[in-house]
Parts: structure tokens; sequence; C-alpha cells
């Protein structure tokens, strides 16, 4: 799309544009690249509303692109964070320095998902999955956030595209087995 747009070859462009919008729309199955997907959307139509002079336009649009570079972030850096947990206790790695897990610890996850429930914000379950994921591994010892994480993946389940539907189950799996693995180690000794 941007070469079409380099070309000024706008009418193809606009249409390639029209069939990129229809095939997130009509898919509408998430994973983590959804959301960027989304973004790249959103730029591509800021762009062109603003090489079109038509900058009015594009409020909404910017506010949109906002919302969806902000759902990537959070989905995206939750699941690293869960990833390094991972490393930690699995393969025994250890970080020196460690920014997601510094930007986790001070970012107000709680209140950004409160603010997005309570506007009944779309994408607001599929964040708090992701929350809940990385809460679960955490807390392994709690029942809460595991019981929640269940929960939302199964009340929620149908937003998700075939292969993130599987790492959310493999994910589910893993955090119940390491839940057994500790009671289990916590009897022992």
């Amino acid at each position: 799309m941007n070469e079409l747009k380099e070309r000024n070859l706008d009418s193809l462009y606009k249409s390639n544009l029209k069939i990129a919008e229809n095939l997130l729309n009509e898919s509408g199955k998430i994973d983590l690249f959804y959301f960027y997907e989304r973004f790249e959307l959103e730029t591509q139509v800021i762009d062109e509303f603003i090489a079109r002079d038509k900058q009015s336009l594009t409020g909404e649009r910017v506010l949109k692109q906002g919302e969806y570079l902000l759902c990537f972030f959070m989905a995206g850096i939750l699941n690293i964070a869960h990833e390094l947990l991972t490393f930690k206790d699995v393969l025994n790695v250890t970080f020196n320095f460690n920014l997601v897990g510094e930007v986790i610890k001070r970012f107000n996850m709680e209140g950004i998902l409160g603010y997005m429930k309570k506007n009944d914000y779309k994408y607001s379950p599929v964040i708090s999955i992701y929350y809940n994921m990385y809460l679960s591994y955490i807390h392994a010892d709690k029942d809460d956030y595991y019981i929640e994480l269940k929960n939302l993946i199964e009340r929620n389940f149908q937003l998700f595209n075939h292969d993130e539907k599987v790492n959310l189950l493999i994910i589910l799996e893993n955090i119940c087995l390491t839940r057994v693995v500790m009671k289990i180690f916590i009897r022992i000794y």
C-alpha cells in the first residue's frame, strides 16, 4: 500500500485499503499481532487523509490508532513478561537488566483495566486475559488469578484465532501443572 501511495495510484490504493480493512473486520479473530495490524491500518487511513488535506477527518482515527497501539503494547509486554518468567523458572535463566519486568511493576494495569471495563471497551476481556495469565504465573499459589483466567478464556474463547486459542490452552495447562507441582512440593517439605 505504501508503494501504491508513493506512485500516486490512488484508486488502486483505496481499493487495497478497503480490502485490508474488510479482511481485518471479517476475520475479527485476535492474536497478538491483531492490534498491530489494526494500528497499521489506521496509520494508512490517517496518512491518506493528510495527503488529501482532510486533517479534520483524522481525529477519531488518531484515537483508534492510539488505542490499538496501547492494546498491542499491553498484550505484547504481558506475554513477554510471562515468557521471561518461564525462562527464569524452567531454564534457570537470570537477567541482570530486565526493563520489561520493571515496566510491568510500574505500570498501573489494574487502573487501566478498570477504566476499560467501566467504559465497556471492546477489547477489555482480551487484555484482562493476558494480565491474568501473567498474574496466574506470578501468584501460582493463589487460586483467584487462575480461576479468573480460566473463566475469562472460557467466556471469550471465540474472540481468538486458532493459533492463539491453542496458545491460551497450553498456557492454562502449564499454569495448572505449575500449581500442582507447587502443591506437591509444599506437602513434601
